[in-house]
């Protein structure tokens, strides 16, 4: 463990919503360099392993004078040379890091919005100021322990979830039979996390507020090594097809297929979460 002091250097701000308020939140990408540098045995960034500092989030206002929150993500300024453009994937994935950092710092209580990133015309939001922080040195990351494919967590007497079934890996229509006849589709986001060595699993965190105990018997979950697709009739769909082209898929794409045989998923009653391990 070190104390050190950080002065933060504005990269690029960008600016999207807490998605179950639609409150505003910018987001400040910044650099120092007593963050350690990320490990790049590969050269393929998504499989780096890249440290961040994540603020507590602090109110602001916009220019509108609406009330807003901002985070400033720290990192290592050996990172900024990958940062060549506006839409190059290494921004996208940064992004996408940070939001994910954001979100785990929370406990999934602040989930952000994918779809609408906007990148408004100043390098922060707010002045970035110095502070006092101890740096943990590195952890080992144990295996989890076995546990059934689909749980129920965070509510001891919940009967288990009618999801709990092995995911398919030849993908079958949602029980609604009809997306279009959805209300919402839910808010996700998605978390690399180690195992031992190079092995890692593939967290996809879904919000889902107005699941019950009761829709259990309607809900459906089928995983594919490319797709998932998550149905609760009448209140979620949500298809994540990563073989399309599509922006939002960017850095998840870029990681191996989903781990259809090993797959299972935790429904967080208190968090109002599904987790999906593949």
């Amino acid at each position: 463990m070190s104390t050190v002091t950080l002065k933060p250097v504005a990269g690029f701000c960008v600016k999207t919503t807490v998605a179950n308020t639609q409150s505003k939140v910018f987001v400040n990408v910044a650099y120092d360099k007593n963050i350690p540098p990320p490990t790049t045995a590969s050269t393929d960034y998504t499989e780096w392993t890249i440290p961040v500092l994540v603020s507590d989030p602090r109110k602001d206002v916009d220019k509108a004078g609406s009330s807003c929150l901002v985070f400033d993500c720290i990192y290592n300024p050996s990172i900024k040379s990958n940062i060549t453009q506006l839409d190059s994937d290494f921004r996208l994935f940064i992004i996408e890091l940070s939001f994910q950092r954001i979100e785990a710092q929370s406990g999934n209580t602040v989930l952000l919005t994918r779809t609408h990133i906007k990148s408004p015309n100043i390098k922060s939001k707010g002045k970035l100021e110095e502070r006092t922080v101890t740096l943990p040195d590195p952890k080992p990351r144990l295996k989890p322990a076995h546990k059934p494919i689909i749980e129920t967590i965070g509510d001891t007497n919940a009967e288990k979830s009618s999801l709990n079934s092995k995911p398919k890996s030849i993908l079958k229509s949602p029980a609604s039979g009809d997306p279009s006849s959805v209300i919402n589709r839910p808010s996700w986001s998605w978390a690399k996390e180690p195992i031992i060595g190079d092995e890692y699993t593939i967290a996809l965190t879904i919000l889902v507020p107005s699941l019950t105990h009761s829709l259990h018997a309607t809900a459906s979950l089928d995983i594919e090594p490319r797709r998932i697709i998550f149905s609760v009739p009448s209140i979620y769909f949500l298809d994540l097809n990563i073989a399309l082209d599509d922006a939002e898929f960017v850095a998840l794409k870029r990681l191996r297929a989903f781990d259809v045989d090993n797959a299972r998923a935790e429904w967080s009653v208190r968090k109002h979460t599904l987790t999906i391990y593949c």
